[in-house]
């Protein structure tokens, strides 16, 4: 059985040479972060998390912040049952952590890999290109 066995946080800072923004922030800073999840076979499933309105806080507070959050549940933890199981905070009192998209992206990637398969065919794509546009 594949179990979660560690996970590394990197913290990344990159000074832009240009503002960007929209109506609602402007920044010349983007402050991101990767999480790493390794299972015991060695398989490493990466995720993604940021902020764009203020920068995160330094790599010792997020390791504190995701040890406190999340490591608990997440060590031990099969990567395919945690992407099928169900979530459903009652009377609005559970936050969600800034953690979390990285940890559902770290668990489909490592999926992907355990079964040596494409994350767009895991998820159920059969087209090899299709036209996409981003923003943010």
């Amino acid at each position: 059985m594949y179990r979660i066995e560690k996970y590394t946080l990197t913290r990344f800072t990159v000074e832009l040479d240009r503002l960007i923004g929209d109506s609602q922030i402007s920044t010349k800073q983007l402050s991101m972060g990767t999480l790493e999840l390794e299972d015991n076979m060695g398989h490493v499933g990466t995720g993604f998390f940021h902020t764009v309105t203020m920068p995160l806080p330094s790599l010792a507070e997020l390791e504190v912040r995701f040890q406190r959050e999340l490591a608990d549940d997440l060590i031990g933890t099969n990567p395919f049952s945690w992407t099928n199981r169900l979530k459903r905070p009652r009377g609005g009192n559970v936050k969600p952590s800034i953690f979390d998209p990285s940890v559902e992206q770290a668990m489909w990637d490592i999926q992907g890999k355990i079964l040596d398969m494409p994350l767009y065919k895991l998820l159920g794509g059969n087209r090899e290109k299709v036209p996409a546009y981003a923003s943010g």
